[in-house]
């Protein structure tokens, strides 16, 4: 139940971040923007996955 409540709010959190973002630049840039910002939070993910591995990896070997 915890992680369904966790997910509807990173969603709305989601949502509610682009739509400030893209009603805060001005119409011709919309899309660079929004693009700009999906390609950083998709890439701030694949790296947060990829360090917590080797951040796991290092503490179980410091154990």
């Amino acid at each position: 139940m915890g992680l369904v409540v966790l997910g509807l709010g990173w969603s709305a959190a989601t949502i509610s971040g682009s739509t400030l973002l893209a009603e805060s630049v001005e119409r011709q840039q919309r899309v660079i923007v929004q693009g700009v910002s999906d390609t950083l939070m998709g890439a701030a993910g694949a790296l947060g996955g990829g360090f917590s591995g080797l951040v796991l990896g290092w503490v179980a070997t410091r154990v």
